[in-house]
């Protein structure tokens, strides 16, 4: 089943990437561990929450990046942005950061 469907004005395409008895496997890069640590408590709790119940059971639910940050998806919670990159072969999701909106992007 190739068909689209309109929705509210948007085109949405059918996933074939996805069943829903697959979990993907979440991987966390030592350098995004080392800058959680500087933010709030709360922000870290609702990342690790998100991660969890959203991103490894769709990680296509998050928008994906274009221009030089093509092949990455964003996923946004309040003023924050969590960057990871699916690697669909081993089924795993790499988190690559998770920073407030303003900085996200700065030396990715």
């Amino acid at each position: 089943m190739n068909a689209a469907v309109v929705n509210q004005h948007r085109l949405v395409r059918p996933k074939k990437h996805l069943t829903f008895d697959q979990m993907y496997s979440i991987e966390i890069e030592n350098r995004c561990l080392k800058e959680l640590k500087k933010l709030d408590r709360s922000v870290v709790m609702q990342a690790f929450e998100l991660i969890e119940e959203v991103i490894a059971k769709d990680p296509y639910s998050g928008k994906k990046l274009k221009g030089k940050y093509s092949g990455l998806f964003r996923y946004r919670f309040s003023d924050y942005r969590i960057i990871y990159e699916i690697r669909s072969q081993k089924l795993l999701v790499v988190i690559l950061r998770i920073r407030h909106r303003k900085n996200v992007y700065d030396g990715l």
